[in-house]
């Protein structure tokens, strides 16, 4: 491995996935003011909101929006395009609990006004590490057709992933990690033709078997991260590849007790592969350029192809 290469991946990604951002984009500098309508839409948000830290106390009826904590809009024509809403303190460890201290008291959480609606161009919506234990993720977020970004991980929703998400054909960028949603079926992934980057990890699968035919439908797809999912089933054999642009495929500590599966190993583009803890079986022998070669028992299967890979952990497999 060369030194800084996982840096170069992650500036990568983001880079093949969110250039159009920032773009005649403006938070708090001159420009268009705000649309009445959509600054009255985010008040109503904001008035269902728990805010403990009160980090959004410049969302108030006087002044320009545009101006507002976590507020974006489109300079020249005033309309609301980005709404980053993360917690800023998520750097913590997601599985911890600090009870009140939860996030360091900087999450937001109780409820979701469906006054988003209200922002016809909205394209980015990240309200990731916050804190809205108990409710499900609102199936009105499928409506909000003009999104390219929409991460939630982590943010405390539960139950059941709506799959009216699938109406969303703009989206980009999926983040649903989060070990307390669910999905029985992942027939709506295949839904969003424009997709290229999905990230489900900790989302309990056990019910969706056919999980991989949907997000094998997906031809811009360029990462997909599945960890800790409760997989335990996988296809050795596609029939047909269809997210040839993968470049990051991590489907680590899924136990799928099975041959290693052939098709990952036939995409060119593929630059990270993690299967670590998955139980698979077999043999992987790598490009006779490198110097060294992973075994695991059963069939041996090469790495020619995947001239672009500068990460790959098959540990806690099948050792020979």
């Amino acid at each position: 491995m060369r030194a800084g290469l996982p840096l170069m991946i992650r500036f990568l990604t983001i880079a093949t996935i969110i250039p159009f951002f920032s773009v005649g984009l403006r938070s708090g500098s001159p420009g268009v003011p705000c649309k009445e309508g959509q600054k009255r839409a985010l008040l109503m948000f904001k008035s269902d909101l728990k805010d403990p830290s009160n980090r959004l106390s410049s969302w108030t009826s006087d002044g320009d929006c545009c101006n507002w904590t976590g507020v974006v809009c489109d300079h020249l024509t005033g309309h609301v395009r980005e709404l980053r809403l993360t917690n800023p303190n998520s750097h913590q460890d997601i599985h911890e609990s600090f009870g009140d201290n939860y996030y360091s008291n900087t999450w937001l959480g109780r409820m979701v006004n469906p006054s988003l609606l209200h922002l016809k161009h909205l394209k980015y919506l990240d309200s990731s590490y916050n804190k809205f234990q108990g409710l499900q993720i609102p199936s009105f977020f499928g409506s909000l057709k003009t999104l390219r970004y929409l991460n939630i991980s982590e943010a405390g929703f539960q139950g059941l992933i709506p799959p009216q998400l699938g109406n969303l054909t703009n989206l980009r960028y999926l983040g649903l990690r989060d070990d307390t949603l669910k999905a029985e079926k992942l027939v709506w992934i295949s839904g969003l033709p424009h997709l290229k980057h999905l990230d489900m990890s900790f989302v309990n699968l056990s019910k969706a078997s056919n999980w991989l035919r949907p997000v094998n439908m997906l031809p811009s797809l360029v990462v997909l991260r599945m960890v800790i999912c409760q997989l335990d089933h996988i296809p050795l054999i596609l029939p047909a590849i269809n997210f040839t642009l993968l470049s990051i495929l991590d489907l680590s500590e899924n136990r799928y007790n099975s041959l290693m599966l052939r098709w990952a190993f036939s995409l060119a583009n593929l630059v990270s592969l993690s299967l670590k803890g998955c139980d698979f079986q077999g043999s992987v022998s790598t490009h006779p350029s490198t110097n060294t070669t992973t075994s695991l028992k059963g069939t041996d299967l090469s790495l020619d192809k995947l001239c672009e890979l500068i990460h790959l952990d098959l540990s806690h497999n099948e050792p020979s």
